[in-house]
């Protein structure tokens, strides 16, 4: 886990149609207390506060991942700014064997809401919890959230399956409830990949963008597209054009084309001369959604992005992952014939903006690379501001050197999902 907190990224508070999530903060004790004293409000929950003495004790070691719920505007009978209940979200780190343990950390969040009696069945509880997977999703990049429930609590259970999770788990008496004994549980989940399928309508893309005198049946290219697919990824691996003698515009064109209008859950996967042709490729579809919006206009544009200034990049446009394979952006002695390909791609790259638009970015390269210098992969990943991963006797990543599977490019692209 980061130093910091998950939610010190919320630096402007999340709004919905009628309500405003932000941090909860020490002011908010005393409305909080509020509701969370009432009989039918502490019913389901773990902890059930005695007296105003032991909430305040207690409570504020829970605001760090708490959220209070405000209503916005007459939406609680001209109550605007009332805090009328709260959303945990918690990040968690998900179980991982020991050798990926680092990627595992941070990915997951379990949720639960609590709502002033005097404001249910409005759908506030259920706005509020959208909203916060959406955060949880686009803006925080998490792969999974989780939610928890007495069996018999089925307001909850029932907002559970309005917002799209499904149930994951039921056991059998194993939580004691103050009340009613040894009741049953059940737990409901949700993956990104699920909740961006609902959003976008379709699934989430890889691309794989193949080097010099390369094609989409060389080296490791099917291995990682089949195991892709198997991920649930739509899977594209065009045949750049003229691969002996490539053209940097066809190649842009093509590899655009191939990508689309990349949302968060997509990858990109470039290998070799792939590398700098997917690094133009999203700096033009950045440069045309900027363009976009700003023809839109703040008002007509209706997102948060274009009222913040058109540079900015919605979460929900970052590309999930680009993974860049043996890259460089700089001519090499080894392969003169590329200077100009080189040139002009990376000519139309701003390397400082590229981690703006990209949620994570991996490199690989070898310790034995005759082709690429390691001097120049690593050039072009601290320009990016990425780490470098190093395949030990990988060579080029070609097949003729053995090399056709690569888990080390897999494991980069699925964290995107």
């Amino acid at each position: 886990m980061p130093d910091s907190h998950p939610l010190d990224r919320l630096t402007a508070p999340l709004r919905t149609e009628r309500l405003v999530l932000r941090r909860a903060e020490t002011r908010d004790l005393d409305a909080q207390w509020e509701y969370r004293r009432l009989a039918d409000v502490g019913e389901w929950l773990g902890w059930h506060p005695v007296d105003r003495a032991d909430w305040d004790e207690a409570a504020p070691d829970r605001l760090a991942d708490t959220l209070v719920i405000e209503v916005a505007g007459d939406a609680a009978g001209g109550r605007h700014g009332a805090v009328i209940g709260d959303v945990m979200l918690k990040v968690e780190t998900s179980w991982s064997q020991r050798e990926v343990a680092g990627s595992a950390a941070g990915t997951q969040a379990e949720l639960g809401w609590t709502l002033h009696p005097d404001f249910a069945g409005r759908g506030y509880a259920t706005e509020a919890v959208r909203e916060a997977i959406r955060f949880c999703f686009e803006e925080l990049g998490l792969h999974r959230v989780q939610a928890g429930a007495f069996t018999v609590n089925e307001a909850s259970t029932r907002l559970m399956r309005r917002v799209g999770m499904r149930l994951e788990s039921s056991t059998v008496r194993d939580a004691l409830h103050r009340d009613l004994g040894w009741v049953d549980g059940v737990m409901y989940g949700l993956l990104a990949a699920e909740w961006r399928a609902a959003r976008d309508g379709r699934r989430p893309r890889a691309t794989i963008l193949h080097g010099f005198t390369a094609d989409p049946s060389k080296h490791w290219f099917p291995w990682l597209a089949e195991r892709l697919e198997a991920h649930g990824f739509d899977v594209r691996v065009p045949a750049l054009p003229d691969a002996d003698a490539p053209d940097p515009s066809a190649w842009v064109a093509a590899a655009s084309d191939a990508i689309g209008d990349a949302r968060d859950g997509d990858v990109v996967i470039g290998h070799s001369l792939g590398c700098a042709t997917a690094l133009r490729a999203l700096a033009d579809l950045d440069r045309h959604r900027t363009a976009a919006r700003g023809a839109a206009g703040p008002r007509d544009a209706g997102s948060e992005a274009a009222d913040s200034g058109s540079s900015e990049v919605a979460p929900a446009e970052r590309l999930g992952a680009l993974v860049l394979v043996a890259g460089f952006g700089t001519a090499l002695d080894s392969l003169p014939e590329l200077d100009g390909f080189t040139d002009s791609a990376m000519s139309g790259v701003d390397a400082a903006r590229i981690p703006r638009l990209v949620r994570r970015i991996a490199t690989l390269r070898s310790d034995a690379d005759e082709i690429v210098p390691a001097s120049a992969s690593d050039a072009l990943a601290d320009a990016l501001g990425a780490p470098v991963e190093i395949v030990r006797g990988a060579g080029h990543f070609l097949d003729r050197e053995g090399v056709r599977a690569l888990p080390e490019a897999l494991r980069a692209a699925v964290l995107a999902v």
